[in-house]
């Protein structure tokens, strides 16, 4: 009788299990990140890795990776305040398709050259070393992080399947689904 009540009871809704495995990813929150076989710590280093990766790239290896690496952790802390939104779009059986919205941070108008110059100028001494304006840049990179501020939304659909053995909804594929979801915050 147990297994007839228990094989009938209702599978939990996939945009429930699609949000909780957003804020997994944005918030960092690596108990959550668990339930989906997702290891936390390894997600945390690939998304610095990433980021100094492409950081470095745009800055044309002007930072060193401590610098950059102070930067991409105020980055990740500033998706943890991203909102999530999150709608069911179709299900048929074992299949899903869910429409998530987040909070969008506009990086272009936050970090505009000439605010970047601004803000340099004033913090500055005649004459400065190198070392002295890339970690001047950096603290000011670190801050315009913390206040950075949504500047709209973004949305995409995840299309899901239901994962028996763990009894949940996952994103077919984990990989696009965690690209979609930062490219939506960046608003990309």
């Amino acid at each position: 009788m147990c297994l007839l009540v228990a094989g009938c009871a209702p599978k939990e809704k996939p945009q429930d299990n699609v949000m909780s495995l957003c804020k997994g990813i944005l918030y960092q929150d690596a108990e959550t990140l668990a339930k989906y076989e997702v290891d936390g710590d390894k997600l945390h280093k690939q998304l610095i890795k990433t980021f100094n990766r492409n950081f470095n790239a745009a800055s044309e290896g002007m930072f060193s990776k401590d610098q950059s690496t102070r930067i991409a952790e105020a980055y990740l802390n500033a998706l943890k305040r991203v909102d999530i939104a999150v709608e069911p779009k179709s299900q048929d059986g074992e299949k899903a398709e869910v429409e998530v919205t987040v909070s969008r941070f506009n990086f272009e108008k936050t970090f505009d050259e000439q605010t970047l110059v601004e803000k340099l100028k004033t913090r500055m001494p005649a004459n400065p070393s190198e070392k002295m304006i890339t970690d001047t840049i950096t603290d000011i990179l670190v801050e315009m992080m913390d206040g950075l501020q949504a500047d709209g939304t973004q949305k995409f659909t995840v299309k899901c399947n239901y994962d028996k053995k763990n009894k949940m909804w996952m994103p077919e594929d984990m990989d696009q689904f965690t690209d979609q979801l930062e490219s939506a915050v960046l608003g990309m």
